[in-house]
């Protein structure tokens, strides 16, 4: 609301996109992690990454006039800026199964799940907290990847935009990654590539690593 109003009484320029939060108030006063600065464009491509760079600069001194307008922030200075630009969204791999939006909004379940996740969903508009204890399972497809014995975790995982919102948060990363993990030993004891891989083997290998799916499978959310 305070960005919105900054813009509308010209203090910074409209459309500047200035607008999210920030992790931490220290007892000195300090606001850490701003993360108050969004930027389109292709990651792909370095030299639009470094126009990019350019113009995020600029766009966080945008920022820190907006800032200034808030109670309590109006002697507000910036200690540094972000080495480099954070990309938040681009390539994936493509799996046998991609989640959907649809999945993790709705909790959704596998016969061959390999990971469970918290239901921490951010970003593109969307917002869901997992505060009552959701979780989203992502399967065994989802990991094997159009390149035979290529598995990915995280942010990369296979899925559509909504679903990336889930799958790039930090816990979410390393239990992707944990099962990512247990997948390939579970290959090289049974002798099998991750395309060949039992679900079973891999579940019973996650189960004595510590991670307890249902006891019983509902029916697949995929057809």
């Amino acid at each position: 609301r305070e960005f919105s109003a900054a813009e509308r009484d010209g203090v910074i320029p409209k459309g500047s996109n200035v607008s999210g939060s920030w992790s931490t108030l220290t007892e000195d006063g300090e606001l850490l992690n701003l993360n108050l600065v969004h930027l389109s464009g292709d990651a792909l491509d370095p030299w639009h990454m470094s126009r990019l760079a350019v113009q995020g600069r600029a766009k966080v001194q945008d920022a820190l006039k907006a800032l200034r307008t808030i109670p309590g922030c109006e002697r507000a200075k910036l200690r540094t800026f972000s080495n480099n630009l954070g990309v938040r969204d681009s390539r994936k791999c493509l799996g046998h199964y991609q989640l959907t939006g649809e999945d993790v909004l709705a909790g959704a379940r596998f016969d061959d799940t390999v990971c469970v996740l918290p239901q921490i969903v951010d970003g593109y508009g969307v917002l869901v907290l997992g505060s009552e204890g959701g979780e989203v399972e992502v399967p065994l497809r989802a990991f094997q990847c159009d390149v035979e014995n290529l598995m990915v975790a995280g942010r990369c995982v296979s899925g559509d935009h909504i679903s990336h919102c889930l799958t790039r948060n930090i816990k979410c990363c390393m239990l992707t990654g944990q099962s990512c993990g247990v997948i390939a030993a579970t290959c090289i004891r049974e002798g099998r590539s991750v395309w060949t891989v039992a679900h079973a083997d891999v579940a019973t290998a996650m189960d004595a690593a510590g991670f307890t799916f249902r006891a019983t499978a509902p029916p697949s959310a995929a057809a």
